[in-house]
């Protein structure tokens, strides 16, 4: 009997939650936008100091005697203190705050190493920050000051890094799902050599394919966006078939042309940037009378 009771308590305990307790916060945290550029390995993530004042105008609705909403401005100043952050609740009856208070630089807001850090029971601040102009996710901004900042929540890191690797899933499978000729276009757009730098020699498949995977796990989002994007895959080709002088550019003054047939595609502007001339190519086959160019260029893929 008793050995049954201890296995049930052990089963019990076995089954409760791991993440069953919750500790709520002690600080809430507003964090900056804008992280530094990366100049140097002991660059900071963020500016050191920065400042902004405790006052503010929002985007405020006032609900009118017959019930209709006016859209306006309203103020709001956050002092210590003070019960409300709006300036008309902070000065009703006529109420005169010394200058001394008002003044004080004391109470401007600092963000440090990134972060405004306050605690929970500073329910006014909390709010100011909530409402105010500088916050991007404020439902009160009137789009009249930079939002500088955003309130922190690590279900907002994790959403974004969840959605992430929801991306790279997919990409990954892409990129190892990828015939040569995929990878031949795609590597391309994604700036992956095909010579060795170091020996001048062709890099092997294995080697190029080794960077395409890393471009689906570093860029996911933009590997999507472009894997099956045919308007890239067209340019792509024309310019293997200029690169391979299937095309050629001097057959016909003024003109692209075929180099076996000498067949006319489309005209060309006078320059001699390469590139400028295969948008030109490119652009061309865009157009719904372009077909027959169509066709032609994916033959030769």
């Amino acid at each position: 009997m008793a050995t049954e009771t201890v296995e049930k308590r052990a089963s019990a305990k076995s089954k409760q939650p791991i993440f069953a307790k919750e500790k709520k916060a002690d600080l809430v945290i507003y964090r900056l936008l804008e992280r530094n550029t990366k100049l140097r390995e002991d660059t900071p993530p963020y500016p050191p100091y920065k400042r902004f004042p405790n006052t503010d105008l929002i985007k405020w609705e006032f609900k009118n005697e017959d019930g209709t909403v006016t859209e306006g401005t309203r103020a709001i100043r956050w002092l210590p203190g003070f019960g409300s952050i709006f300036v008309d609740e902070q000065e009703a009856g006529n109420r005169v705050i010394p200058d001394n208070v008002l003044n004080n630089p004391n109470n401007r807001f600092e963000i440090i190493d990134g972060d405004i850090k306050v605690k929970p029971h500073e329910k006014t601040k909390i709010q100011f920050l909530d409402y105010c102009n500088r916050n991007a996710n404020s439902p009160y901004r009137t789009g009249s000051v930079e939002a500088i900042f955003s309130r922190y929540s690590e279900d907002i890191v994790v959403d974004k890094m969840a959605d992430k690797q929801a991306k790279q899933k997919e990409a990954l499978a892409k990129a190892f799902d990828a015939d040569e000729a995929q990878v031949a276009f795609h590597a391309k757009y994604f700036g992956i050599p095909v010579i060795d730098a170091a020996t001048s020699a062709s890099r092997t498949y294995k080697a190029v394919h080794a960077d395409y995977v890393q471009q689906a796990i570093e860029n996911p989002e933009l590997f999507l966006k472009t894997y099956d994007d045919e308007g890239l895959k067209t340019k792509f080709y024309i310019t293997k078939l200029v690169e391979e002088n299937k095309i050629s550019f001097t057959l016909i003054p003024g003109k692209a042309a075929w180099t076996q047939t000498k067949e006319e595609i489309c005209d060309i502007p006078a320059v001699k940037d390469q590139q400028v001339i295969i948008d030109e190519i490119f652009a061309f086959s865009q157009k719904p009378t372009s077909e027959a160019f169509l066709r032609k260029v994916n033959e030769q893929k």
